[in-house]
């Protein structure tokens, strides 16, 4: 028996809650292990919870004061099968039955796979381990954007966070782009912990909360980052290792300025996709003036309003706009040259950004 419930008994639902959470905790990738194409679905007392994982990254979403008879159910059903039910406009209240392998869910029935097979996962260790720091969103933001997709090098998929007396700085890199955040130390016993962030990088734009702050934890093997607003956590293995030495890049620069980073992603995001896909560099001139050239499609000209550099630079288009993205607050640009990095602080938070050679 696949489902858990002994008996027919249906939760009442919003469709949009429900599809909300599915589309957050639906992480897995690996079609090796056909159990990870699988969310567990659990009811108790009220509380509806949705759980995904691909063995690095868990994300568990709750639903809340879910209207419902009966004490608790458990299934797993297939992430793909669920989400595609849910799709449509709304959120009317929607039935979702546990029965006797299989869940009845918005007019489909769906096949459920076996509960057992599903992976013990670790507890939740925001309970248990250590308070590492809080991040308000765009800060969380800000370090998922600087983390590598590339997993042949697992230290650059992951965020490592430091304390240093009274402050945990949280730093993440690709090699081509830095951010690193600083925050009051939630904890004098904490010391510092690599975690992986790919999987939290492929899904930020739905897992960081729009405005709730989020606590992180460590017990050491594992990581939590669970949203104060009640929706959830994201777990995470911790990785062993040793991260960049980033602060040797971290030189003062000779020339700063300040200046709205939305008014650079504006201006940047205004330049036709044809002309830069492919890797091909945006051009910055000292005054602002923003050039494109591809050979075989065309040329676009635009402007950065407030740019006052000293020189001319270049840089990938989607890491420049990933590094004025995401920020709270006007921010002070540094530039030296063409060929060292460009800095960007404000706020406690720090991004480089590597230029282009042209």
């Amino acid at each position: 028996m696949h489902a858990t419930s002994t008996t027919t008994q249906t939760v009442t639902i919003g469709r949009k809650d429900l599809a909300d959470v599915v589309r957050d905790a639906k992480t897995s990738r690996n079609h090796d292990l056909p159990i990870l194409s699988g969310l567990s679905i659990r009811v108790n007392a009220g509380t509806l919870s949705v759980e995904g994982t691909d063995l690095k990254t868990t994300v568990r979403r709750f639903v809340h004061n879910v209207a419902t008879p009966f004490v608790s159910a458990h299934a797993v059903v297939s992430a793909k099968a669920l989400a595609d039910t849910l799709k449509g406009r709304g959120n009317a209240d929607i039935g979702l039955t546990f029965g006797d392998g299989e869940i009845l869910c918005n007019g489909a029935t769906l096949r459920t796979m076996p509960a057992d097979d599903f992976p013990a996962l670790a507890d939740d260790v925001s309970q248990t381990g250590e308070h590492v720091g809080t991040l308000e969103p765009w800060q969380y933001r800000k370090l998922l954007s600087s983390v590598s997709g590339d997993t042949a090098r697992p230290i650059l998929t992951a965020i490592h966070a430091k304390r240093d007396g009274a402050t945990v700085t949280f730093a993440s890199t690709d090699s081509y782009r830095l951010s690193t955040v600083t925050v009051p130390a939630a904890s004098d016993t904490f010391t510092d912990v690599l975690m992986a962030a790919e999987g939290l990088r492929r899904k930020k734009a739905h897992l960081v909360p729009k405005s709730d702050l989020t606590d992180v934890f460590t017990d050491g093997a594992h990581s939590v980052w669970r949203s104060r607003g009640g929706k959830g956590y994201e777990m995470v293995r911790t990785i062993a290792g040793t991260f960049p030495n980033y602060r040797q890049l971290i030189n003062p620069p000779t020339h700063t300025f300040t200046t709205d980073p939305a008014g650079v992603v504006e201006a940047v995001k205004a330049c036709p996709r044809a002309l830069h896909e492919d890797y091909i560099p945006i051009r910055i001139a000292a005054d602002g003036t923003l050039k494109v050239s591809r050979q075989d499609v065309g040329e676009w000209q635009g402007r950065v309003p407030g740019w006052q550099a000293p020189c001319d630079t270049a840089f990938n288009v989607r890491y420049l706009i990933d590094a004025f993205d995401h920020w709270a607050s006007d921010v002070t640009v540094g530039i030296t040259d063409g060929l060292k990095p460009m800095h960007i602080v404000a706020d406690g938070a720090l991004g480089l950004i590597m230029p282009v050679r042209v």
